[in-house]
């Protein structure tokens, strides 16, 4: 099989897929189908990249991340995410 028509299959079994989301009414249309399944690619896409990023960083690199996130941690306990506007005071400390 050419690379032609493995990508022939391949574009019809997606668009199974995309049409069987639209049937079992996970999307409303295959366009809206197409999106979900973009943004599940990115997130996966997202994840691996997060992974490689923490595994290669050194022992100096790790620390620093840890402390921005134990800061980043600690000014968001300060905030209170339901109201419309927010402190300006608890960005500053960061």
């Amino acid at each position: 099989m050419c690379c032609s028509a493995k990508s022939y299959w391949r574009a019809q079994r997606n668009y199974a897929y995309l049409h069987e989301m639209v049937k079992a009414e996970r999307a409303e249309s295959v366009g809206e189908a197409v999106e979900m399944a973009r943004r599940l690619d990115n997130r996966a896409t997202l994840e691996r990249q997060t992974a490689a990023y923490f595994k290669g960083l050194t022992f100096k690199a790790a620390a620093e991340e840890t402390d921005l996130e134990e800061a980043l941690s600690d000014t968001s306990q300060e905030m209170d995410f339901d109201q419309p506007e927010r402190s300006s005071s608890a960005w500053r400390d960061l």
